[in-house]
């Protein structure tokens, strides 16, 4: 048997000893949600709850984690979900239904007015869910967001203006989450 210490000085930074061995900084490893918790019957279940505050980082997506070039406090609002209308015998492509989050609170204009996060099911439920951040302005821009991004405490949405080199990255932190 050994000792092993563990301290936080905040949520995601701490430090590990492990018998008398050289103090380690350690760090939190973040992942995404299970998608085997979608369910038909009730779409919402595999999305997990964004409504709140969230801190933004923006950054060259090629650029070196710690360099964030613009950082902003914005607020979601809460989901609004709609089932959509399809036939009978629809592909399995076909879209069922979208779940809308809008952000309602940019005062630093980090997103273009009136984004708002939006995720697509379809009917055949293996098929991942298809999210982006959806704006009525400027079609030539996109902001995708890969679903295995996106956790109750942190989402990465990525903005395209045609070529990659061009890329923007976000990373949206909750406040309080936990």
């Amino acid at each position: 048997m050994g000792d092993i210490r563990i301290d936080f000085r905040r949520r995601n930074q701490g430090t590990a000893w492990v018998d008398g061995q050289a103090v380690r900084e350690i760090a939190p490893i973040y992942f995404g949600v299970d998608r085997t918790e979608i369910n038909p019957v009730a779409p919402p279940v595999f999305l997990p709850e964004l409504a709140g505050k969230w801190v933004v980082a923006r950054s060259r997506r090629d650029g070196l984690p710690d360099e964030h070039p613009g950082a902003a406090v914005i607020e979601i609002g809460e989901r609004v979900s709609e089932e959509l209308p399809r036939l009978p015998a629809a592909p399995p492509d076909t879209p069922l239904s979208r779940h809308r989050n809008s952000i309602i609170d940019d005062p630093d204009e980090m997103f273009p007015a009136n984004s708002e996060i939006v995720c697509t099911t379809f009917v055949d439920e293996t098929i991942e869910p298809f999210c982006l951040l959806n704006f009525p302005a400027d079609p030539l821009t996109t902001f995708r967001i890969d679903f295995d991004s996106i956790t109750d405490a942190r989402v990465t949405v990525l903005e395209s203006a045609g070529q990659d080199d061009d890329s923007i990255q976000y990373q949206l932190f909750k406040l309080n989450h936990d």
